[in-house]
């Protein structure tokens, strides 16, 4: 569904050996943060230094998932599952802070079920208008000559490579896989 799929296999791809680099530096600050009492900063600087360092963290940690999705694909799955709260409590938070919990969390099952609703509609349009989307035979060819993982673009021969490249980018791709 648009530029999403080349962008999530450029970051995999050749941005995955930073990987560890990265969980490292993510660690690293997490432990500095722990050993120098974050959570006792009470100076207006030293809050919005901490806030600062949350993002970063948090940033950190989804452009880990997005690097290492070559080997974990689920993880976007286990972003979203763990934003959807996270936002909805944000909402609450900004625009009902008077609003007992209770009473917001009663609130969410509709726009939870439109959500939802629509992602799954926008799937379906997305599967059914373009064939190229849907599982067929040659899809089922890539698997079994690719070595199992349709979305890895690991392959082994010429001919995996070929069947690939007219499913994945079009018939018409000049695309080197």
């Amino acid at each position: 569904m648009g530029f999403g799929e080349n962008i999530y296999y450029v970051i995999s791809d050749k941005f995955g050996n930073y990987a560890y680099s990265l969980a490292l530096g993510l660690l690293a600050s997490v432990l500095g943060l722990y050993m120098f009492d974050a959570e006792c900063w009470s100076g207006k600087l030293a809050l919005v230094f901490l806030d600062v360092c949350i993002m970063a963290i948090v940033l950190g940690v989804v452009l880990l998932t997005l690097c290492i999705a070559d080997r974990f694909p689920y993880g976007m799955v286990c972003l979203f599952a763990m934003f959807q709260p996270l936002w909805l409590l944000a909402v609450k938070l900004i625009f009902y802070g008077e609003v007992d919990t209770r009473a917001y969390v009663s609130w969410l099952s509709g726009p939870l079920f439109l959500t939802s609703l629509c992602t799954g509609i926008a799937w379906m349009a997305w599967v059914f208008v373009n064939p190229e989307n849907q599982w067929n035979l040659l899809k089922s060819m890539v698997v079994g000559v690719g070595g199992g993982d349709i979305h890895s673009r690991k392959g082994s021969g010429e001919g995996s490579k070929l069947i690939r490249q007219s499913t994945l980018f079009g018939k018409y791709s000049s695309r080197v896989v």
